[in-house]
């Protein structure tokens, strides 16, 4: 029983001395540097050379963009001044060319680009008929006037078809038709109160020109009155005054076509054919 509680003792004695020696030593225990452990130094090491080359890596790219950079940098600079130089090159061509008048051909095309359909027709038509082709420009004014029953331009190309082709009462009836298209497009004018004077000159030369094809079907009274009406709309124009005086020479009507002669002098003086008409008018009876 004592030597159990001598042994007792003898271990907690123990036991205290390991304690006091464990407090003692602990800063000791925690200064201890990990590194010096194999497991964790080969871990730091890895660390370390990783962590290097990737600094390397990174100084390797930014030394080869700096090398690489300028030039490039300097290349595009180059390609960008060229471009800006080709622009202002075509700009400069364009003006000049702006400048260049059109031949008729590329006038045309680019006139017919902006017609309407029955504008092209006529186009079409007014070439054909100065080319003598007189039976495919009368189709191209027909299809006009079947889509268009009231196209003034339309029928005073077909009449000048038929007066090229010597087909006078063709164009009688034409021009006709035409006299009472205007007559009735100057009624509106009027009616709308717009200034028409350009639509009375076109009127008053379709007037003259009816007037020629009743005297070429010896229709004289007829040529009279249109060309009365032509004088009426524009007394001072010398060539509807000529006419009026032939008219009158061929009616056989002496008084007036003194009358009508000597308007003609205070219009154009210098009308060669006054004398000849003088003289015409001598031989007719009062």
């Amino acid at each position: 029983m004592i030597a159990e509680i001598i042994s007792l003792v003898i271990s907690i004695v123990c036991l205290a001395v390991i304690g006091v020696i464990v407090k003692n030593k602990i800063h000791i225990l925690a200064s201890i540097d990990t590194r010096m452990i194999p497991r964790e130094r080969d871990a730091a090491v890895k660390k370390r050379i990783i962590t290097e080359r990737l600094r390397r890596n990174i100084r390797f790219f930014q030394d080869v963009s700096v090398f690489i950079g300028k030039p490039v940098a300097s290349f595009f600079k180059k390609i960008q001044e060229q471009i800006r130089v080709f622009y202002h090159g075509l700009v400069e061509l364009r003006e000049r060319h702006r400048k260049i008048p059109l031949s008729r051909a590329e006038k045309n095309e680019k006139d017919e680009n902006q017609l309407s359909p029955l504008e092209v027709l006529l186009n079409e038509a007014q070439m054909l008929l100065e080319k003598e082709e007189y039976a495919y420009a009368e189709k191209k004014c027909i299809s006009v006037i079947e889509q268009d029953k009231k196209n003034r331009e339309a029928y005073h190309i077909l009449a000048k078809i038929y007066i090229q082709q010597r087909e006078w009462e063709h164009a009688q009836e034409v021009l006709e038709c035409n006299k009472k298209i205007f007559k009735g497009a100057i009624r509106e004018y009027e009616s709308r109160g717009e200034d028409d004077n350009e639509l009375q000159t076109e009127y008053a030369n379709l007037l003259i020109n009816l007037a020629g094809i009743y005297k070429k079907l010896e229709k004289n009274d007829r040529a009279l009155t249109v060309i009365k009406e032509a004088v009426e709309l524009q007394g001072s124009n010398p060539k509807f005054l000529h006419e009026l005086v032939d008219i009158y020479i061929i009616s056989g009507q002496r008084l007036k076509a003194e009358k009508a002669l000597e308007m003609l002098r205070k219009a154009n003086p210098q009308n060669q054919k006054i004398e000849e008409m003088e003289e015409q008018i001598k031989e007719l009876e009062y």
